[in-house]
C-alpha cells in the first residue's frame, strides 16, 4: 500500500468541505493487517457515534450464516417453518391480488428477491405496508405498547409486488431475517448480535440503542439546503423513523437500526476482508465469508436492479458484488462486495487485494456517488500487488 498516496482522501475531504458539500466527515482504510488510515473531517473524531442505517444489513447477513453452519437452517427453508404468519401471503399482479407459486424462502429475503417492500416506498404493496405500519408507529408515539408480532402480521398481510425469487426489490426483507434470527436463536437480537458478533469482535459501541451519556456522541445529521448544509428538523427525524435513541425500539430492524463507532464497524470489515478471522479469533467460518462474497442473482433478477451506484454490480448475502466494469468506469477489482446507508454511509472490501474502506457521512439526502468513486479510486490507486483480474 503505498500510504503517502492516502493524503488525497485528506484534500477530497477539504475540496467538498470548501463547496459546502460536506461538513463532517470520517474513512478508514484498512488492510488485512490492520488500519491503514483514518481521516475525520469537521466534528466527527474517534468517538462519534453513527446511525448506521442499512450498513445493519452485513451484521444481518454475518449472523445468518453463523446459523447456517451451525446447521440450525438452511436458505432453502421456506419463511414460513419459523414464522406461520409468513405462510398463505398474496402477490399482487398488477390488478389482483393471486396465490403464490411457491413460499419466500430465507435466500429470497438474503438476496432481495422475496417480492417485500419497504413501507412507503412509493409501490402498491409499500403504500399498503406503510399505512399498516403507519397505524402502529401513531400508537407507539402516542406512548401505546406495540408487539413485535403486529408488526409481522402487518408485513405478512400486505401483497407481494412479484412472485418470490423472479425480480430483485430492495425491501423489508432483512428484517425478516432478524426475526428468524431472533426465533431460531431464542434470543433477542440484540442478545444474539452482542454475544455472538459485538463482544468477540469487540464492536462495545455498537447496538439498536445507546447510553442517555453517549448521546452527546451521537453525529448530527444534516440536510442540504440551498447548497449548503444544516441540521435535519424533528419532522424530518420522524419521517425517518427515528426517535429517542436510548430507548429500546419495539421492533429491532435487522435492516437499518443499529448504532455503531468507526471503529467498532471496522472491526466487522477487518474479520471479513480476513475471511472470517478476527485478531487470530475464527468469528465465521471461511466456507460462510466465502458464501457471502459470492453474486446471487440471475440475469432476469439484475435487470430489475435500480438503484444508483450499482452500475456493474450484482446483488447477494445482503450485499452489492462488483462482477463487471460499470458505464462509468473508473478503478477498481472484481470481486469487490461492501453496502451503503440511507444517510451515506459506505463500506466495501476487495479480497482480492486485501483492502478496504469504511466512510460515514450522516446526510438525510445521501451519497453523492460522484463524491464515492472518487475517494474509492484514491484507495485503489494506492494499492501495490501482483497485477490480476482488474478492471
Amino acid at each position: 500500500m503505498r500510504n503517502e498516496h492516502l493524503k488525497y482522501i485528506q484534500e477530497l475531504f477539504q475540496e467538498y468541505l470548501v463547496e459546502g458539500k460536506l461538513k463532517d466527515a470520517a474513512c478508514t482504510v484498512l488492510s488485512k493487517e490492520g488500519t491503514v488510515q483514518t481521516e475525520y473531517l469537521g466534528d466527527y473524531d474517534e468517538n462519534t457515534i453513527y446511525r448506521l442505517f442499512s450498513m445493519t444489513k452485513p451484521v444481518t447477513a454475518c449472523a445468518l450464516y453463523l446459523l447456517v453452519e451451525r446447521g440450525k437452517l438452511t436458505l432453502s427453508q421456506p419463511v414460513s417453518d419459523f414464522l406461520p404468519c409468513f405462510r398463505e401471503q398474496k402477490v399482487w399482479n398488477g390488478k389482483m391480488c393471486v396465490p403464490l407459486e411457491r413460499e419466500v424462502q430465507l435466500r429470497d429475503l438474503a438476496d432481495m428477491v422475496s417480492g417485500l417492500a419497504y413501507p412507503g416506498d412509493g409501490t402498491y404493496s409499500g403504500e399498503i405496508m406503510g399505512k399498516k405500519i403507519s397505524v402502529l408507529t401513531e400508537r407507539y408515539d402516542r406512548g401505546g405498547a406495540v408487539k413485535k408480532e403486529e408488526i409481522l402480521r402487518a408485513i405478512a398481510e400486505t401483497p407481494l409486488l412479484f412472485q418470490p425469487g423472479t425480480e430483485w426489490h430492495y425491501g423489508i426483507s432483512a428484517d425478516i431475517l432478524g426475526a428468524v434470527i431472533e426465533t431460531v436463536s431464542g434470543k433477542d437480537l440484540d442478545d444474539f448480535f452482542r454475544e455472538e458478533l459485538f463482544e468477540p469482535l469487540e464492536m462495545k459501541h455498537t447496538g439498536f440503542k445507546i447510553t442517555e451519556q453517549d448521546v452527546k456522541h451521537l453525529a448530527c445529521i444534516y440536510t442540504r439546503s440551498n447548497g449548503q448544509l444544516h441540521p435535519i428538523s424533528e419532522k424530518r427525524m420522524k419521517e425517518l423513523f427515528l426517535r429517542e435513541p436510548w430507548k429500546q425500539p419495539p421492533f429491532l430492524a435487522a435492516g437499518s437500526g443499529l448504532y455503531a463507532t468507526m471503529e467498532d464497524y471496522c472491526h466487522l470489515v477487518q474479520m471479513l476482508l480476513n475471511r472470517g478471522c478476527y485478531r487470530g479469533r475464527r468469528i465465521l467460518s471461511e466456507a460462510s465469508v466465502r458464501a457471502m462474497e459470492l453474486p446471487a442473482l440471475d440475469k432476469r433478477q439484475k435487470a430489475s436492479i435500480y438503484f444508483d451506484g450499482m452500475e456493474g454490480y450484482n446483488y447477494g448475502s445482503l450485499l452489492r458484488h462488483l462482477e463487471e466494469v460499470p458505464p462509468t468506469g473508473g478503478i477498481g477489482a472484481l470481486g469487490e462486495y461492501g453496502w451503503d446507508g440511507l444517510l451515506g454511509n459506505d463500506f466495501f472490501v476487495c479480497p482480492s487485494r486485501g483492502l478496504a474502506c469504511v466512510y460515514f457521512q450522516q446526510i438525510s439526502e445521501g451519497a453523492d456517488y460522484t463524491f464515492r468513486r472518487k475517494f474509492r479510486q484514491i484507495i485503489y490507486a494506492a494499492w501495490e500487488g501482483a497485477d490480476t483480474e482488474w478492471m
